[in-house]
């Protein structure tokens, strides 16, 4: 992955380190990911990590978005 839209699901696969290894413009690289290995109900914090790493200075601004899709792929957030 260089750049643009990145997509990540992991419907059964939850807890601490998840690698993922994507590289955006050979700038910056998403190594992984923490997601809470539980059930969440609806007004609750759902606890994120993201692990990034530098690969050289940026030489633009980058954003990070994270939705969440339901069962029926649904998109909220």
């Amino acid at each position: 992955m260089t750049s643009g839209e990145f997509r990540l699901a992991f419907p059964e696969r939850r807890g601490a380190g998840q690698a993922v290894n994507a590289n955006f413009a050979d700038q910056i690289a998403l190594e992984g990911l923490d997601v809470p290995p539980a059930v969440f109900a609806a007004g609750e914090a759902l606890p994120l990590r993201l692990h990034w790493r530098a690969e050289r200075a940026p030489d633009r601004n980058f954003k990070v978005a994270v939705s969440l899709l339901d069962a029926q792929r649904v998109e909220w957030g």
